[in-house]
């Protein structure tokens, strides 16, 4: 199995609950609250667009070789309050119609780069040193879904970032918060 594989099936793992969970909202509790204080229409569409954020980073990165994090995510906060602004409107179907495109997108990039670029630039991560690839893909999806895990009744028992290229479960580190937590800037990974 090729570490995009690996990745790709601990990315499933973490996807199918987070995924049946969303389908059984259903459409009327969509501008419901959630624990954290979303609604779970800017919950949904939250974790779809940093999927696609994230394919979109893949593909630059496999094909330039840029690293770069992007302008328009620099204010994470500020980012997520534009996605939720932009989907007020959307439909529950819709929603989960981009929610499902981000993350067949996702994975079609996750299968593209080589083993060299999987391994690529290793960083330090809240989570433990992390090849470039697998800290953007690991916090914004399986990592992510941990996250939001709690506000959709999701048992955590979701797997954390760890050394997800290898196969590895939870890393523990100081100051995480039941195996996962984000770096100091609020970003999903290090800003590299």
């Amino acid at each position: 199995m090729t570490k995009a594989q690996r990745l790709i099936a601990r990315i499933e793992q973490g996807w199918r609950p987070f995924r049946d969970a969303v389908r059984g909202l259903g459409r009327a509790r969509y501008d419901e609250r959630t624990s954290a204080g979303w609604t779970y229409r800017d919950l949904v569409a939250h974790v779809a667009a940093w999927e696609d954020l994230s394919a979109r980073r893949l593909r630059a990165f496999r094909e330039t070789g840029d690293r770069a994090y992007p302008e328009e995510a620099n204010d994470t906060d500020a980012f997520n309050a534009r996605v939720a602004e932009s989907h007020r409107l959307v439909g529950a179907e819709a929603l989960v119609d981009e929610l499902d495109t981000a993350h067949r997108r996702l994975l079609e990039e996750i299968g593209r780069p080589d083993d060299a670029q999987m391994d690529a630039a290793v960083q330090a991560t809240a989570w433990g040193p992390q090849s470039w690839v697998v800290a953007v893909v690991a916090g914004n999806t399986f990592g992510h879904y941990r996250e939001h895990a709690d506000e959709l009744g999701i048992p955590r028992t979701l797997p954390s970032p760890g050394r997800a290229d290898r196969g590895e479960d939870e890393v523990e580190h100081p100051g995480a918060r039941e195996g996962f937590a984000r770096p100091s800037d609020g970003s999903q990974e290090q800003k590299a």
